[in-house]
């Protein structure tokens, strides 16, 4: 093994090598590293100090060895002799990767002695002690280490970064004062920040990580008041220093004295928001200027090598300051206190309101942006929404309006033409949408609400230039002012309208109008106006929308996106909305023509489809898609005469079905199906639809061809939707005595197909297995009684699942066995279950060691971390039901699996021994669930692979 691993790293690092040697090389070395065999290879090869078959510097082998010991998990014995290493080698990187190892795996209560008294080069030292930190190691020592880091009295990169980890792991028993107060290294670190602008290096971000971390230590006001006097008045003074950063574009140290700012103002809130006179606005006004820090960039190198310029934003680090200062603010209930601090703070929260606006504007390249970064920054936009919010609580809404206002009123009164100010104006509107709610809220409460600046913004509207994100903002502008417009400015409607459609032709000439997903925000505008105006222009959006739809005008999603809710969002208890709302006031009836009216052309689509040569599935998937979202929203409980969705389902299901004859009633082979039955999407979305259909007791009447259809498609092209929606079938009318022989006959079809599609390779049918197991779950619980002759055939199947390494379909096989197991419990209740349990007594007699054998290897590393142990569908759900079902049958399983098991040399047989015999004395579930975790966890560490 020596010799391969010699090989493999020359293989890797000769500059002669080919790249599918280098490949080979790579996959053996990663594969030789979680081996059992990897530890003894490497102490071994650390041992030699020269190798003569090896061709270029020893050193490289090594290295690599050294590296891989120190991401092991060593045994007592393994890293006892790992001393030994360090008298043969002195190399700076060898000697920290195996002080790593030493690090990781030593015993929380061994002390640090050894690491500061020993004779290490420093800079190893600090490393060393940095990791012992950042891993919680030996976290008791913190005050010794502080103490001899200031002792040493070196202020460099790594003292600093090693002083904020170790004061990092102070709590309320270790901190103290005088560790920091004193301290050369913690001083020094606050020197470091007052030369900023002259060492904006990485000692400058390690002093930065150290203050930090020293007011994080010390919150409290009353006990940590000596830090507090001693650390407030020096970052205080540190505003120049940032003016001056700013002016000059020192970006990085802008950056690093934010963060200091932001984090002792919001873990010293309390002190700013008191009543003792501090000129505590200065504070405030200081984390105003960093909000207001524009936008710069940042380059640097990636891995490759490659220059990369990224956005940095300087105002995203201050937000949490700014959510804590204004739920204070908000949350405060004393009225004359609430007064004193709003009376205090009010310029402050004005211009932070204006910040957030100005911040709210899109940067130059934004579409160009990965899309990690493009959703970074609408998230901190919505952050800017949320403080907008807060500022109109706690300023009121119409002055917030007023600057929306204003500013849109400054850039049109400007020497600039608008056109080039499109961000901006999108940035007020952005502003204008995101408090509408408070907007809403305070026009309810007070009845002399100036409504001026919201009939300005609309007036404007139109006038905007005709820029994509300016069109997608308005128009979502539109759909959350919609009531607003229906109530108090009906006037606007015609130009609105007029503004959608010209948005709309827009979009079908220009393709940035679909990058900024306009057509989307041109179907919520459309939504919100169906609901809120309809009275005024409901039944023309009916019109509009039939128009749209047979033009393709917009994309089936963003026309489902207005179905949602003008296609009938319902008739609720609480009153008609929608398209229901403007067409059943007064005659409910009137329900089912105006659904024909959005019905009719899908159908006809779908029947000229279907009757061509050679039909393309994209039309059928699209009208699929609207027909599953008007189902959705057919939820009408009472009525008289047809219900709606009956109705519907009457239209629509000569779309999948032919009659063979009158007499022949039930026996249903659907068009679609028969033409589409290889394309599981379609079949997906048919089934989708069936399951729309079942949700009200009138579609009983549908379920015996419903049955039959689904075996019948399922024989020919057995996938998991089918069975998905049998299962469907089964929950909305399981309590149906009328269905039960449906249910029945529909069970054992179903399951002879799929027994025999899983014998054959069940390995390429994760989706069968999964949808399956979930149906017989559904019947387990409905109707377990039909079961009893297929259950030797489940638990077999079952077993034969777990084999499988696919997360969904074990969740669906583990669900299915624990509930499987728990209805044996009624036979104690119901002697009609005597079958039923005997059934699967006889075959875990027969086969519960197989099964337990199963489960304890998805336990040990066999299945992912998540089936060890969740609430439903987990290897520890099933072992408590064979646990509590038959305990000493259980423990017989138990020892038998684990005594036989090949589980490596890293877990050893007393580990296994002491994990059955917790087991087995689990006092309840919650140590019984508690006792696998570990376990687990364990063979995790060990590298167990069985």
């Amino acid at each position: 093994m020596e010799e391969s691993v010699v090989q493999a790293v020359e293989a890797m690092y000769a500059s002669n090598s080919a790249a599918d040697h280098r490949t080979a090389a790579d996959k053996f070395l990663r594969s030789f590293q979680s081996g059992d065999a990897a530890f003894a290879t490497c102490y071994s090869l650390l041992s030699r100090p020269t190798i003569p078959s090896m061709r270029l510097s020893v050193h490289y082998v090594h290295a690599f060895c050294a590296q891989t010991i120190s991401h092991m998990t060593l045994t007592t014995s393994e890293r006892d002799s790992l001393p030994a290493l360090f008298q043969i080698h002195g190399e700076r990187d060898i000697v920290r990767l195996l002080g790593t190892a030493l690090v990781r795996n030593m015993d929380s209560t061994q002390g640090l002695d050894w690491l500061l008294l020993g004779a290490w080069d420093d800079s190893v030292r600090l490393s060393l002690l940095t990791l012992a930190a950042k891993d919680g190691i030996a976290y008791r020592e913190a005050p010794k280490v502080i103490v001899w880091l200031g002792q040493t009295n070196v202020a460099n990169t790594d003292s600093l970064r090693c002083l904020a980890e170790w004061t990092a792991t102070l709590d309320d028993d270790t901190r103290n004062p005088d560790l920091l107060v004193p301290n050369p290294v913690a001083n020094a670190a606050l020197q470091v920040l007052r030369q900023g602008m002259d060492d904006a290096t990485e000692v400058f971000d390690a002093a930065v990580d150290v203050v930090v971390e020293i007011i994080r230590a010390f919150p409290s006001a009353e006990r940590d008041i000596a830090v507090i006097q001693w650390l407030l008045p020096q970052l205080m003074g540190l505003k120049p220093l940032f003016a001056e950063a700013a002016a000059y574009e020192n970006t990085d140290c802008c950056m690093g004295l934010t963060r200091v700012f932001t984090e002792m103002a919001e873990t010293y809130l309390n002190l700013i928001l008191s009543d003792s006179p501090m000129n505590q606005t200065a504070v405030v006004d200081l984390l105003l200027d960093c909000m207001a820090y524009p936008e710069a960039e940042s380059t640097w190198l990636d891995k490759a090598g490659s220059l990369v310029t990224t956005s940095v934003v300087v105002a995203e680090i201050t937000m949490p300051f700014w959510f804590s200062f204004c739920d204070a603010l908000i949350g405060t209930r004393d009225p004359t206190a609430k007064a004193r601090l709003l009376g205090t703070f009010a310029p402050c929260l004005t211009r932070l309101s204006l910040i957030c606006m100005q911040n709210m504007c899109f940067r130059e390249g934004f579409r160009e942006l990965p899309m990690d970064k493009k959703q970074d920054f609408k998230n901190f936009r919505a952050d800017l929404g949320d403080i907008l919010r807060d500022c109109c609580h706690l300023l009121g809404a119409e002055l917030v309006l007023q600057h929306c206002v204003q500013g849109l009123q400054t850039i049109f009164q400007g020497q600039d033409t608008p056109e080039n100010q499109w961000e901006a104006i999108e940035a007020h509107l952005y502003s204008f949408r995101s408090i509408a709610r408070k907007v809403e809220l305070q026009i309810q409460a007070r009845s002399n609400f100036d409504e001026t600046p919201l009939h300005n913004i609309f007036a404007f509207l139109p006038q905007f230039p005709d820029h994509p994100a300016i069109k997608y903002t308005s128009c979502l502008i539109i759909s959350r002012y919609a009531e607003w417009l229906g109530t108090s400015a009906t006037s606007y409607l015609p130009s609105m309208l007029q503004f959608v459609d010209g948005t709309i032709q827009q979009c079908l000439k220009r393709k940035d109008y679909q990058e900024w997903q306009v057509p989307t925000a041109v179907s919520a505008g459309l939504r919100s106006l169906c609901i809120d105006c309809w009275k005024h222009v409901g039944r023309d959006l009916i019109d509009y929308y039939v128009r749209l739809e047979a033009s393709d005008a917009l994309v089936v999603e963003d026309q489902v996106i207005l179905l949602e809710v003008r296609g009938l969002d319902v008739l609720s208890a609480h009153g008609p909305q929608g398209i229901c709302k403007g067409v059943s006031i007064g005659d409910r009836q009137l329900m089912v023509p105006a659904m024909q009216t959005l019905v009719g052309p899908i159908a006809q689509r779908m029947t000229d489809t279907l009757a061509r040569e050679h039909p393309s599935a994209n039309g059928v998937l699209k009208d699929l898609l609207r027909l599953m979202c008007i189902y959705d929203h057919i939820t009408v409980s009472m009525v008289d005469g047809v219900h709606p969705l009956v109705a519907l389902t009457e239209q629509l299901f000569p779309l999948f079905q032919q009659v063979r004859a009158p007499a022949q009633r039930g026996l249903k082979i659907p068009q679609t199906l028969r033409v589409y039955g290889h394309n599981a999407e379609v079949v997906e979305r048919c089934c989708r639809c069936f399951k729309r259909m079942l949700r009200v007791p009138q579609m009983k009447v549908v379920v015996p061809a419903l049955a039959e259809l689904l075996v019948a498609r399922y024989e020919v092209h057995p996938q998991s939707s089918y069975l998905y929606c049998a299962s469907m079938l089964l929950k909305n009318f399981a309590n149906d005595a009328d269905c039960a022989p449906i249910f029945e006959q529909l069970l054992v079809a179903l399951s002879r197909k799929t027994f025999a599609l899983l014998q054959a390779s069940m390995v390429e049918h994760p989706d069968v297995v999964e949808e399956f197991f979930y149906l017989m779950e559904r019947y387990l619980r409905c109707l377990p009684l039909q079961t009893v002759a297929l259950l030797p055939s489940v638990l077999q199947c079952a077993v034969a699942g777990l084999a499988m390494q696919h997360n969904d379909a074990n969740k669906g096989v583990l669900s299915c066995l624990q509930i499987l197991l728990q209805q044996m419990a009624h036979v104690h209740s119901d002697p009609a279950f005597q079958p039923y349990f005997t059934t699967v007594d006889d075959w875990l007699q027969a086969q519960g060691l197989h099964l337990v054998h199963a489960l304890l290897r998805g336990i040990m590393g066999h299945l992912s971390g998540s089936r060890v142990d969740a609430d439903h569908g987990s290897c520890a759900g099933v072992l408590l039901c064979l646990a509590q079902l038959h305990g000493s049958r259980f423990q017989e399983w138990l020892s038998a699996v684990l005594g036989g098991m090949d589980t490596g040399p890293k877990l050893r047989p007393e580990d296994k021994s002491q994990f059955r015999d917790a087991l087995l004395a689990a006092v309840d579930e919650n140590v019984f669930r508690r006792t696998i975790r570990h376990f687990a966890k364990l063979c995790k560490q060990c590298n167990v692979y069985v």
